[in-house]
């Protein structure tokens, strides 16, 4: 009887937990001084972020005098931070023509040219 009890509690409370997990939101801080957006290793969530399967990321880079190059040909997440005395560099040779950065609000904005965004 008790088995029966724990099994129908259980069972809602592990489905509830992993659907909760699928879509989350994730912070992810750039942790290197320079580097290429595409190295897990230069996240704090060791991965690289990229919206899909229920996950969106905000990203933050706030290392002083931090240089990022954006090498990744397509890129959604919803915010980026760009932190005083840091710089996000896309280059042009990375995208075609057709290619945007694409906002959280579905907004897009073109990215066909090299440049900068920095504070």
């Amino acid at each position: 009887m008790r088995f029966s009890r724990a099994t129908t509690f259980l069972v809602p409370f592990i489905a509830f937990q992993c659907i909760q997990a699928s879509g989350q939101q994730v912070v992810a801080t750039w942790t290197d001084a320079t580097g290429k957006w595409s190295n897990p290793a230069n996240w704090s969530t060791l991965t690289v972020p990229n919206n899909g399967g229920g996950t969106t990321y905000d990203v933050v880079i706030s290392v002083p005098n931090s240089s990022v190059t954006m090498n990744v040909r397509r890129v959604t997440i919803d915010n980026v931070t760009v932190a005083t005395a840091t710089s996000l560099n896309i280059k042009a040779g990375d995208r075609d023509s057709s290619e945007r950065v694409r906002s959280g609000s579905n907004r897009q904005h073109p990215a066909s040219k090299a440049g900068t965004l920095s504070s």
